[in-house]
């Protein structure tokens, strides 16, 4: 906001990482040197959903930041987590979150949309049942709505395409511009265009202590779908 606004406002001072617990998984976080607050604590209860699914399941985590669903995915009982971003410093945070834990997830450096592409290459049977996208903040202003949609959609449909038959696709979107409708009208279209069939079996949002106020609905920012390919 104070960007938008042309507001210089000064740096914090550096605080040193802390150690988070959350449903028995220790995170480190580094509070003034991340994202938001260093650990996307919004996301706790969609974690929590994420581990309910993910044992004896192959799991890949498309935008893990410091590993959030990926750590909650192994310490379920996965049989195999592959997690994945583009920020080189969260790689390496995630990857110690995953020592920290004893969890055996293979981090990797890189982008999604490449990422999917390479999972479409392998055989249907060794690519994961549970796949989870939690993109950046795509849609900043208006004026950008349109192509954040379009973007989410690709997205979207690399994902379904990839998933086999069964599998899982747990999808966000954390742009207070995006409806939930425009959001679920997104995944119809991306499900169209990967030509796919899905189910919608669970929508939900931030965790109970984000609350929003009724004049200000873009307080409710953040979307979570999770779909059953069905065919």
């Amino acid at each position: 906001t104070a960007e938008q606004e042309h507001i210089d406002l000064p740096e914090p001072p550096p605080r040193p990482p802390v150690e988070v617990h959350e449903h028995g998984i220790r995170v480190e976080v580094h509070p003034t040197g991340g994202h938001k607050t260093g650990y996307f604590v919004d996301q706790r209860d969609n974690r929590r959903f994420v581990a309910g699914i993910a044992r004896g399941r192959r799991v890949f985590d498309g935008m893990t930041y410091t590993g959030g669903f990926a750590l909650a995915a192994a310490a379920a009982g996965a049989t195999q987590v592959t997690a994945m971003d583009l920020d080189e410093e969260a790689v390496e945070v995630a990857k110690a979150n995953a020592r920290r834990n004893g969890l055996d997830i293979d981090v990797r450096h890189g982008d999604v949309f490449h990422g999917l592409r390479a999972l479409e290459e392998l055989p249907v049977a060794e690519r994961p049942e549970v796949l989870v996208l939690d993109p950046p903040k795509w849609a900043k202003a208006r004026n950008g709505l349109a192509a954040a949609l379009a973007r989410y959609r690709d997205l979207n449909r690399l994902g379904l395409h990839v998933l086999p038959v069964g599998g899982v696709l747990v999808t966000h979107s954390c742009s207070g511009l995006v409806s939930e409708e425009a959001f679920l009208g997104m995944l119809a279209d991306a499900g169209r265009d990967a030509g796919v069939e899905a189910q919608v079996i669970r929508v939900a949002g931030a965790a109970p202590d984000h609350p929003f106020d009724l004049r200000a609905p873009e307080g409710r920012y953040l979307k979570h779908v999770a779909l059953v390919k069905t065919a």
